[in-house]
């Protein structure tokens, strides 16, 4: 019986030690960590980056069959802000690609917060084109949308799109990304 209760003791004092010293993150926990455009985070196997990213007021729609919708016009007061972000599969099997789909206040797990306010992204599903620089540009949400899961080394990528107001400052902006275990990460983007 005293050698029960000692292997009892013995094991809630390591895990303990465990949790105290952060080797377990507790499920919805809020990093409050602001990471810079281009660093990634680590959670479990996935690797996340928000790399770069673009304003402007233009969005063009190449492959749209009707001419009069290939060109997307942010509103007279207001700018696009396209994120690059991607999501790698670091480890040894195959994994969820674990963006939250349905979080409050923002739509599959990702969101903007300019100014002490939440900014909703801008929906587009095909490929665009910015006038004045090279490439055609992927939605993240088009190129993840039959993703469920990432073998290893096997990467999602693409961009997300916001509308925000012509003066935008982007000192004032941060890009968050929820995941499935309602890990909240950040990245400013000055």
């Amino acid at each position: 019986m005293g050698r029960k209760i000692y292997l009892g003791l013995l094991i809630v004092l390591l895990l303990s030690v465990v949790l105290i010293s952060g080797c377990l993150r507790p499920e919805g926990q809020v990093t409050e960590e602001r990471y810079a455009l281009g660093e990634s985070v680590t959670s479990g196997n996935m690797e996340v980056k928000v790399s770069e990213y673009v304003i402007t007021s233009t969005i063009m729609r190449p492959d749209e069959p009707l001419e009069a919708n290939r060109k997307v016009n942010a509103g007279p007061e207001e700018v696009f802000l396209i994120l690059h972000v991607s999501i790698k599969n670091i480890g040894a099997q195959e994994e969820k690609v674990g963006v939250a789909q349905s979080v409050p206040g923002m739509r599959r797990g990702f969101g903007l917060e300019y100014k002490g306010e939440r900014v909703p992204w801008f929906q587009l599903d095909t490929k665009f084109t910015i006038p004045g620089r090279d490439g055609a540009y992927s939605p993240f949400f088009a190129e993840a949308h039959d993703v469920a899961s990432l073998s290893p080394g096997q990467s999602v990528d693409g961009w997300i799109v916001f509308v925000l107001p012509h003066d935008f400052e982007p000192e004032y902006a941060t890009f968050e990304i929820i995941n499935d275990y309602q890990e909240t990460f950040r990245w400013k983007l000055s």
